[in-house]
């Protein structure tokens, strides 16, 4: 009987052992991968890449890749990064700050083969990955942003609709053109870059020459 009882002892420490070794591989296993994660079109939460498919019957369209470990989105690209437009961005609450995500924005970039730039669902996923902080969709919350050109813009947190980078950016300068001068003497209308006059004063002085 006391053989048996250390028989059975031995068995729970041997099981203990096995459980705190299989846990202990498991998350090193985990901590192996990278951690990128998928994002789903109409999805507003990201997936572990490593534990979901992509591709098959029923599964909705991928819409961007998220590393945490680069800080980097992409989809069908990882060249070309560009920056959010934004200056500043916040979540807000009935007008109250709730969050800032500044330090996020100035550190995430993105890539597309499409040449789209992410939704805010998207933006806000990503930041949730790397603050820890999960968000209540059923709460009125408002993404606050401050483009590029000092505009601001609210957006709703879980909006599917790429954010329009392009507006943001700087139009190109457009060459000046000289103003035109519309002048009349006596029946002659002149419209030219120059005074109608000047061009008289030319006319003459090269005639009495």
């Amino acid at each position: 009987m006391t053989a048996f009882r250390v028989f059975l002892v031995l068995q729970k420490v041997f099981n203990a052992l096995l459980s705190g070794g299989v846990f202990v591989t498991n998350r090193l296993v985990a901590a192996s991968r990278p951690r990128e994660f998928v994002f789903f079109k109409g999805y507003s939460v990201a997936y572990p890449a490593h534990l979901v498919k992509t591709v098959g019957p029923g599964i909705p369209s991928v819409t961007w890749f998220y590393n945490m470990d680069t800080n980097r989105l992409t989809y069908d690209s990882d060249d070309s990064f560009e920056s959010i437009p934004w200056l500043s961005a916040r979540i807000q609450y009935n007008g109250m700050n709730l969050y800032s995500l500044d330090d996020f924005i100035s550190e995430v970039k993105y890539s597309s083969s499409r040449r789209d730039a992410p939704s805010p669902s998207v933006i806000v996923g990503a930041w949730s990955l790397q603050s820890g902080i999960v968000l209540d969709n059923n709460a009125n919350l408002e993404l606050c942003v401050i483009t590029e050109l000092g505009e601001i813009d609210v957006f709703s947190p879980w909006s599917f609709t790429p954010i329009n980078a392009t507006q943001y950016h700087t139009l190109p300068s457009i060459t000046p053109i000289d103003p035109l001068f519309v002048e009349s003497n006596g029946d002659i209308r002149a419209v030219s870059s120059e005074p109608f006059q000047e061009q008289m004063d030319d006319l003459q002085s090269l005639e009495t020459t």
